[in-house]
């Protein structure tokens, strides 16, 4: 059967919520209770599923369309960020890859991905700073000490960033520092 729920928590996180579709399935039995469906098994198979499809899509389009990406994360980052910080991180490996800081190499949006890809020689950590603004961060005597020995800071601008990073903890073996504390 072909299940349309306008609202179906069960098969999509709140932090994949922007997405709208139709699950087609042959093997859902469709005149049973919602209580039932909640603890179904290929229910549970079928939310892995469009999880993995959402982001696979996502980071394809990372990849592929670099601005079409950008557009969505300025309307939708928000809520990977909500995702990350949300019980405990434990949906850290669904996210990790498709979070966006603006970065001062080159004032862009950088993913943790890219400025890994970056890191200095020997650098142990990903540094980040926290502020109202990109220009009041830069006023910190902090970040142009990090910054004029050629390290580079990511900007914390939302309230939620810092708290969505602590439950990462650490990415690709690297962890954070923030500059300021």
């Amino acid at each position: 059967g072909v299940l349309i729920m306008d609202k179906c928590p069960d098969l999509l996180p709140d932090y994949f919520s922007f997405v709208k579709g139709l699950v087609d399935s042959a093997d859902l039995s469709l005149n049973i209770s919602r209580e039932v469906l909640q603890h179904d098994y290929q229910l549970r198979l079928i939310a892995k599923t469009v999880e993995k499809k959402i982001r696979q899509e996502l980071l394809t389009m990372l990849r592929k369309d670099r601005e079409t990406y950008e557009e969505f994360y300025k309307a939708f980052g928000m809520q990977l960020k909500y995702g990350l910080y949300e019980n405990y991180g434990a949906n850290k490996e669904t996210l990790q890859d498709l979070l966006m800081f603006v970065s001062s190499h080159e004032d862009k949006l950088s993913t943790l991905n890219e400025y890994v890809d970056r890191m200095k020689e020997g650098q142990e950590n990903i540094y980040y700073a926290c502020g109202e603004t990109k220009s009041k961060i830069d006023m910190l005597p902090q970040v142009e000490a990090v910054k004029d020995k050629g390290f580079e800071i990511l900007y914390f601008t939302d309230n939620v960033d810092e708290f969505a990073i602590q439950m990462l903890m650490k990415y690709e073996d690297k962890g954070f520092v923030n500059v300021c504390a």
